[in-house]
């Protein structure tokens, strides 16, 4: 099955717990969601601020807690992590047991903070094969790294996250090795 099949499983099986308007339009990904606010007149979407910018789409500042209207940028997004990330405080890999993953914490954000921010995840479940696991991980490892995916991922338009966050990137690094396979290839 593929993704936009799943994709409009979920959305079929949650839409009927939400009253929509008898105007709603359903759609399926950032493509579909900009074209049809580009043709409806006085819509509103929501895609990320890379699709969003590099598509050319308008958008819109929005209400922050300290009163303050805040135009989505790297920089302003780049604030929002900076200012309300929360990283549980872990110095070695034997504390992985207690993590919770880092969170952004809305009352924390400063003025210049865009208040749509959100961080990605990923998770294995416990009968990933060591193959997937190391695939996965080596990709995570080419993120995080500020002169490879932070470069790349700041060329399309998302703010490096782990250049100026140490917390975060002691957190990402003890992660990275508390879920390294342990076995080897023969």
């Amino acid at each position: 099955e593929d993704g936009r099949s799943s994709n409009l499983a979920l959305l079929e099986k949650y839409s009927t717990d939400i009253q929509w308007s008898k105007n709603s339009v359903s759609v399926l990904g950032p493509d579909e969601l900009a074209a049809m606010i580009r043709k409806t007149p006085y819509s509103i979407g929501y895609v990320d601020f890379s699709f969003a910018t590099q598509t050319r789409m308008t958008f819109a500042a929005i209400g922050n807690p300290n009163g303050g209207y805040v135009l989505p940028s790297m920089d302003s997004i780049g604030q929002a992590i900076n200012s309300s990330i929360q990283v549980q405080n872990v110095t070695n890999i034997n504390q992985t047991a207690a993590l919770t993953p880092p969170f952004l914490n809305a009352s924390m954000l400063t003025n210049g903070s865009y208040p749509l921010t959100a961080l990605y995840y990923v998770s294995f479940p416990a009968n990933t094969s060591n193959e997937t696991r190391n695939a996965t991980l080596d990709f995570v490892r080419w993120v995080i790294d500020k002169d490879r995916g932070q470069q790349t991922l700041s060329e399309v338009q998302y703010p490096s996250i782990y250049q100026e966050n140490g917390a975060l990137t002691t957190y990402a690094g003890i992660i990275i090795n508390s879920t390294a396979p342990r076995a080897s290839k023969t």
